[in-house]
């Protein structure tokens, strides 16, 4: 395995706690998440023409907030844990 990938892997699993938390802060059920994965992937004109649009934005703006946190979250891990700071 690259050396280089393993830091990230470890702070990506100590990180699954935090992703259930805002998981279910952000979506609540499996459903709400698996619609939020739907609309990010759907194109926009696609949503307008069904008259879903309000909702595909509302659910893909909470896709990727949780995206967002998620990866900010696995990255301070790193950097606080993974990376040593020699002064």
């Amino acid at each position: 395995m690259d050396p280089l990938l393993l830091p990230w892997l470890k702070a990506a699993a100590l990180c699954l706690p935090l992703y259930v938390i805002l998981g279910k802060f952000f979506f609540g059920t499996w459903d709400d998440f698996l619609d939020g994965l739907r609309f990010l992937f759907t194109p926009n004109w696609l949503s307008l023409l069904r008259g879903e649009s309000v909702s595909d934005f509302y659910a893909t703006l909470k896709m990727v907030l949780f995206l967002l946190l998620c990866a900010a979250g696995t990255f301070f891990v790193h950097g606080k844990y993974f990376v040593s700071v020699e002064s």
